[in-house]
């Protein structure tokens, strides 16, 4: 008898907390979202800052690429302080500079955690591929979130590819 009463407590118990531990996982999920809805906001994010002018609107002239304690407080938009989606190239050559110095240290500079990769194209135009961050086809990517705009560089139309990617369920990059 006292056999079962302890088979029926144990198995009560294990159900109790079976039934916390969904309800406080499905808290969490609806909570942070799911680790891809947390990517998409921050490709669109990173994509906002990118394709912005930046904080200082001259921060390519106030950081040494390959001294990321200069960096600090900064924003690393690429386009012109006029707008017009017009990208400046010291800007862009910059960041690409802060990137292959320090790639880590620049993720922070646009609010993400997770990997990234810029890939800058011109359709037809004879400018070739500009790259910034890490290849996700080179890391074994398992999830790749794509957030495209266009822009113009040098006067030709381009199209400004932000990926942010993870090689795990979680997210983690």
């Amino acid at each position: 008898m006292d056999l079962i009463f302890a088979v029926v407590i144990f198995t009560f118990t294990l159900t109790i907390i079976g039934i916390m531990w969904l309800h406080i996982n499905n808290g969490l999920s609806s909570s942070y979202g799911s680790a891809q809805g947390i990517s998409y906001l921050q490709a669109g994010a990173m994509s906002d800052i990118l394709l912005s002018p930046g904080s200082p609107a001259d921060w390519q002239g106030a950081v040494t690429a390959t001294n990321s304690l200069t960096w600090k407080g900064v924003f690393p938009g690429i386009e012109y302080a006029g707008g017009g989606d017009q990208i400046s190239a010291p800007k862009l050559y910059a960041l690409m500079s802060m990137a292959s110095s320090n790639y880590t240290a620049t993720k922070p500079l646009f609010g993400i955690g997770s990997d990234y990769y810029v890939v800058i194209t011109s359709p037809g135009q004879g400018i070739g591929n500009i790259t910034i961050g890490r290849n996700p086809q080179n890391s074994n990517a398992t999830t790749i979130l794509v957030d495209r705009r266009s822009a113009e560089l040098n006067g030709n139309p381009v199209w400004v590819d932000v990926e942010v990617w993870f090689n795990s369920t979680t997210g983690a990059g």
